[in-house]
């Protein structure tokens, strides 16, 4: 589970991506209007930024010509079915394949984070022209080194274009940015995932193995996020996936990693509900070759909307189980000023666990592209104890307990409400 693009951001990107010949990056957002900061909207932003007025064509493409009920619902008892759903659903307004994993290198332990979105717009569905923007896509990457001290990170931002960024039906596969700038996710004949980074940031090879076939989550891939059936997500999930890869970055000898990692899919129309602040969701993989996927949505007051987990079993057999997140420990980022509970007591069934991040500093400004901020955390994982929980109340020490699994935390609306 991650996050999709704000409306105000949207909104801003299709006149930029339209009145664009082929696309525009990330890079040239930034140089069209500043990061907000976390008291501006990016509504306003988006209102503020000067500019030149578009063309007739232009503005034709930017009016809406598609209401809300033109955009499929997520129903129950739809049977997700495999090679096909690997595949983009264009239809849908929302979908994103999110692929993390934290490997082991020579200098130590990286958490590696890539994300594809794509985003079907109300717009353009009657302008002939090529240049309407009737998809949006945008990518994450971020590599997660404690030496470096935060995260190091990548974003582009595109129109829908065959040679530029496309999503196809069918089969996993996923590519955005000119051939300079290349980032693609593919699926092969024989279920292996292999993902490509060339950015100035840095370069990234992996290719990632699934040991098992997808795990559905929520009801046979019918995925509830809100009080609301239509707050609903199809969703599966790769876990345990067999990692092996290699990073370059400037002035740094390239680095080969293995590790474990974790793959999502989720495609939808609409997902939060209006008294939603944000969601926190894991993807743990464990030692023993299980794993569990949870999240809750919270409200802007009050208890959660809804809590969720699913626990995996090493033959891939998963069964729904309560769940309870508990904040161990804070952090303040100097970025944007927002608290998030970075070490966390996350009680899944008969799992009592404790996740303490690989580095504080994982949090992800991503306004230039899908118009949100919030954390995305390499974690590693430790059965509870009070030993545990005191060692998670001091920043970058691990507990003096075995390890028993890894993965990822992602937690949205700390920063400013989440909003589609």
């Amino acid at each position: 589970m991650t996050h999709a693009p704000s409306q105000g951001l949207r909104r801003k990107l299709i006149r930029l991506l339209s009145l664009a010949g082929t696309g525009l990056p990330v890079s040239s957002l930034a140089q069209s209007a500043p990061a907000p900061t976390r008291a501006t909207s990016a509504q306003s932003v988006a209102t503020a930024t000067s500019g030149p007025k578009p063309s007739a064509a232009a503005h034709a493409a930017t009016t809406p010509d598609a209401s809300a009920a033109d955009f499929p619902p997520v129903v129950p008892g739809v049977e997700l079915q495999f090679p096909r759903d690997f595949g983009a659903h264009p239809s849908f307004r929302t979908e994103w394949w999110y692929l993390t994993s934290i490997v082991d290198t020579s200098t130590g332990p990286l958490g590696v984070q890539l994300t594809f979105f794509r985003s079907r717009t109300p717009y353009g569905r009657t302008n002939p022209s090529r240049f309407a923007p009737r998809q949006l896509m945008f990518a994450h990457a971020a590599i997660a080194d404690p030496a470096h001290g935060r995260l190091l990170h990548a974003e582009q931002a595109w129109r829908e274009d065959p040679v530029l960024a496309r999503s196809r039906e069918g089969d996993t596969d996923v590519r955005i940015g000119p051939p300079h700038r290349r980032w693609q996710l593919q699926r092969d004949r024989q279920d292996i995932y292999q993902a490509a980074i060339t950015d100035p940031a840095f370069r990234l090879q992996l290719s990632a193995r699934p040991p098992s076939k997808p795990v559905l989550q929520g009801e046979a891939g019918f995925s509830r996020k809100g009080l609301d059936d239509l707050q609903a997500s199809y969703y599966y999930s790769r876990p345990q996936l067999q990692i092996t890869g290699r990073l370059e970055r400037p002035e740094q000898a390239p680095l080969t990693f293995t590790g474990t990692g974790w793959l999502d899919h989720e495609w939808s129309s609409e997902l939060l509900d209006p008294q939603a602040e944000g969601w926190d969701w894991v993807g743990l993989n464990f030692a023993d070759g299980s794993a569990l996927m949870a999240f809750q949505m919270r409200a802007d007051d009050g208890p959660p909307l809804r809590r969720t987990a699913r626990l995996v079993d090493a033959n891939g057999t998963g069964h729904d189980v309560p769940v309870q997140f508990s904040t161990v420990r804070q952090w303040e980022s100097p970025h944007t000023g927002a608290r998030y509970p970075v070490s966390v007591r996350l009680q899944a069934g008969p799992l009592d666990l404790l996740l303490v991040p690989l580095l504080d500093d994982q949090e992800l400004d991503s306004r230039r592209s899908t118009g949100t901020v919030y954390w995305e955390g390499a974690m590693r994982v430790y059965s509870w104890s009070t030993a545990a929980a005191q060692a998670a109340g001091q920043p970058q020490k691990s507990p003096d307990t075995p390890v028993v699994g890894q993965g990822y935390l992602e937690m949205t609306g700390y920063a400013a409400p989440i909003k589609f």
